[in-house]
């Protein structure tokens, strides 16, 4: 199950449409390799995650958003770990990053295949 227009995409910093437009054409990618592969399961490796997480991170991080208390870090919820809940690079540095993971024989990707 993958959650499109959710945490660490440009959710908040781009037009809900294009975003989901975007993130469905990359499901529709994959799901033809799936398909075609003959893929039982997929899910992102954790060293995957880890690299997502530092990428969000990174870009958060060199702005003024971690100055501010606000629903984009979680601080507006007494106790939530304050953390960079959108990825601000921009779309297309974000679409780049769903290309490459597929273009490089889903590297990024833990799969079982049939």
């Amino acid at each position: 199950m993958f959650f499109l227009y959710g945490p660490q995409a440009p959710t908040a910093f781009s037009n809900g449409p294009t975003t989901v437009q975007v993130q469905a054409k990359f499901m529709d990618d994959l799901m033809k390799i799936i398909l075609k592969e003959k893929i039982d399961r997929i899910e992102p490796t954790e060293e995957a995650e880890k690299y997502w997480t530092e990428e969000v991170r990174k870009f958060w991080e060199n702005s003024l958003f971690p100055q501010a208390k606000s629903w984009y870090n979680g601080a507006n919820i007494p106790g939530k770990r304050i953390e960079a809940l959108n990825y601000t690079g921009g779309m297309p540095l974000y679409i780049k990053e769903l290309n490459q993971s597929l273009e490089n024989g889903l590297q990024r990707w833990s799969v079982v295949a049939s």
